[in-house]
């Protein structure tokens, strides 16, 4: 028998007669549900039929239905060029508007970087009070700090999404979508002595909380700049290929996925630094300081990390394929297999024990023998030597 309404239905706009008719439709297909699934199920496939009745009207309309074959080509060729035409006008109209859009931004932040511009260099060059004859807490610090702050967060724009998806973001670091104006903002403070390789308090602008996020240093030369800072800084995704950083100081630095292809970290500061999934291609690390620095899934091919301290740095994952080991202090270094070590250059030559550094920028351990030993544990065990020998020609011929 046909479902009865129940006492509290599901809330349509229909007609109880119309939910009964086609509830005793449903029913009949189905008779194990309950009346009041029933019910509902009827109210749903009443919606449904209702979204779709406009569009069966047009399909009845043109007579698809009642064609066949060649009558069904002959129609859409009749039909189907016009809505190809109209959707295709669509879609680039909409692309031509997203471009007009995007070059509007990318004028504005050229605005943003000329603007700021020409605010610090009218800080400079005040006859009052110039910006780099003030003192440690004068307002015209603060405001220049201000300003920088401002700036930089303006040009994220789009770009500023790491935190919410970090894996759209790497995308974005390896197809080069960087922002090349905060790295001429950080190159016009480095060389206008605004920022420089100073204790903090020394620094007439200093970066603490600033977020560098998507920056592009791109053969950037910021040698010995002060990077230190009290609360992170974030250099995430950065671009930083070729750019110089002798003796920086990056302590607690966050380079999570930046790219470091050739750059210059000669005894950089890198300790306690969040290098996860940088790329270290060919860096130079000579005698940089690594200790407890975060490089999880680093890319360090062929990177020189010729007496680098690596003691409590987080290595998982490393890739240290041809990389140079030579006198590189590992003694401490965390999750390194020996798989690791033998496909890098010279690890035979690294320190796996206690260490002094000495005056000629050389780690000498203090128990040789014991080293020694190490060096041999690591050679006998056969199961970890690399199916392919590293390429270390580019390092003998140095």
């Amino acid at each position: 028998m046909c479902p009865e309404k129940l006492v509290k239905p599901t809330k349509s706009s229909f007609t109880d007669e119309q939910i009964r008719v086609k509830a005793y439709q449903l029913w009949e297909k189905n008779k194990e549900q309950s009346p009041e699934e029933n019910w509902n199920a009827a109210v749903e496939a009443l919606e449904r039929e209702r979204f779709w009745r406009p569009l069966i009207s047009v399909w009845r309309w043109t007579g698809i239905g009642e064609k066949k074959g060649w009558d069904i080509i002959q129609l859409l060729s009749t039909v189907s060029i016009p809505v190809l035409l109209f959707f295709g006008t669509q879609y680039f109209s909409t692309k031509s508007n997203e471009q007009q859009q995007k070059i509007a931004e990318e004028k504005q932040k050229d605005e943003l970087l000329k603007t700021y511009i020409n605010d610090m260099k009218a800080s400079l060059l005040d006859k009052d009070h110039p910006l780099k004859k003030s003192k440690e807490n004068h307002e015209s610090r603060s405001i220049a700090r201000t300003i920088t702050l401002t700036t930089l967060t303006q040009l994220n724009s789009e770009q500023y999404q790491y935190q919410q998806n970090i894996e759209q973001d790497q995308q974005k670091a390896k197809e080069g979508n960087y922002n090349r104006r905060k790295g001429l903002i950080i190159q016009f403070l480095f060389e206008s002595d605004l920022i420089k390789f100073a204790p903090k308090v020394d620094s007439i602008i200093s970066l603490n909380t600033a977020d560098l996020a998507f920056s592009d240093f791109y053969k950037a030369i910021l040698e010995g700049t002060n990077l230190e800072v009290d609360s992170i800084i974030s250099l995430n995704t950065a671009d930083l290929a070729f750019a110089d950083f002798y003796k920086a100081k990056l302590e607690s630095a966050n380079l999570e996925s930046v790219n470091l292809y050739s750059a210059n970290l000669y005894s950089a500061n890198l300790e306690s630094a969040n290098l996860s999934s940088a790329y270290l291609y060919s860096a130079i690390l000579y005698s940089a300081k690594l200790e407890s620095a975060n490089l999880y899934s680093a890319n360090l091919y062929s990177a020189n990390l010729y007496s680098a301290n690596l003691y409590g740095a987080n290595l998982y994952s490393a890739y240290l394929y041809s990389a140079n080991l030579y006198n590189a202090s590992l003694y401490g270094a965390k999750n390194l297999t020996n798989k690791q070590i033998k496909s890098a250059c010279f690890w035979e030559k690294a320190i796996y024990t206690k260490s002094e550094f000495d005056e000629t920028m050389r780690w000498i351990p203090k128990d040789p023998k014991a080293n020694q030993r190490k060096i041999d544990e690591i050679r006998q065990d056969k199961a970890s030597d690399p199916s392919i020998p590293p390429d270390c020609s580019y390092w003998n011929s140095r």
